[in-house]
Formats: structure tokens, sequence, C-alpha cells
């Protein structure tokens, strides 16, 4: 596993893991558990996402740098892959 994102928290996490699997990358969260060992403090790095495979790091990092300096319109229209799944409209061509 190859570490792409820091998150403040394990729902900015879950998002973000969220728009990499969007666009069929294999993400694991780390840290769920870690967090809740300090309450309601909210301490960064403590929750991370991750890449499985190392090819996908590259492609990752671009979608994370589009998802992070862009915001996602929420009423644009959400793209189809051939098999029918949903993506997110920030995956690159």
């Amino acid at each position: 596993m190859h570490l792409v994102f820091q998150a403040d928290n394990l729902i900015e996490a879950h998002i973000v893991a969220g728009v990499l699997r969007s666009c069929e990358l294999s993400v694991h969260v780390g840290g769920h558990y870690l967090q809740g060992g300090v309450g309601d403090l909210s301490p960064a790095g403590m929750v991370c996402v991750y890449v499985i495979h190392s090819e996908h790091i590259e492609l990752a990092q671009q979608l994370l740098t589009q998802y992070l300096e862009q915001p996602v319109d929420p009423t644009s229209p959400i793209e189809q892959s051939e098999s029918g799944q949903s993506f997110w409209q920030g995956k690159p061509a």
C-alpha cells in the first residue's frame, strides 16, 4: 500500500477514497481507531488514504490534485462507463 493522502478526519478520508474508487482505483482508509482514541480532538495526519497498487499512485495524485484545487459542481452530469458504472466528472481523459 502506498500513502497518497493524509486526511484531517474520517469523513474527509472517505470522501477522498470515494473519489479514487469512482475512477476504479483500489484504495484503503487507515487509522479509523486512532482518531477515536483521542476523543473529540481532531489531530491531523492520523487518518490516511492508501492506494493498493503502485501503478495507480500517479493517477491517484493527479485526481487528488484536481479534486483539491477545483470544487466539484454538484449540478454537473455524471459520466458513465461502458459497463454502466457512474464516475466522478474529475476523471482525467
